[in-house]
């Protein structure tokens, strides 16, 4: 979900900063023409988008950081599933009730068992 939003946030800096280098350019043609109210214009249009684009450039940062964060927790959840599976339910029924990422494979787990129960 996070990181479908990446590639929006790529292309909108990229975007960002071809206006800005577009903008640049007219300021730097402006100054040299003597025309200074277009230059400046062009010039405070390239600040923006300066801006605009470190802030879509911490977004997509900050987006692909929790990305890889949500990663990372299910890869150890999935670590811990398979070490608990040899604990028995009481322990396993203590380590759910603490809470966390080994309460949650301590409740995958004991569902599984619960499951199994069912079907067999």
């Amino acid at each position: 979900m996070a990181a479908s939003r990446l590639p929006v946030y790529r292309a909108g800096m990229w975007l960002l900063f071809a206006l800005g280098l577009l903008n640049l350019w007219v300021a730097l043609q402006s100054a040299r023409s003597g025309s200074k109210s277009g230059g400046l214009t062009a010039l405070a249009i390239f600040f923006l988008c300066i801006a605009a684009g470190g802030w879509l450039g911490l977004l997509r940062a900050r987006q692909f950081r929790r990305a890889r964060e949500q990663q990372s927790r299910g890869d150890a959840i999935l670590l811990l599933v398979t070490e608990l599976k040899r604990h028995d339910e009481a322990t396993l029924d203590r380590i759910a009730r603490q809470g966390g990422p080994a309460g949650e494979a301590a409740v995958m787990v004991l569902q599984g068992r619960q499951e199994k129960t069912r079907s067999g």
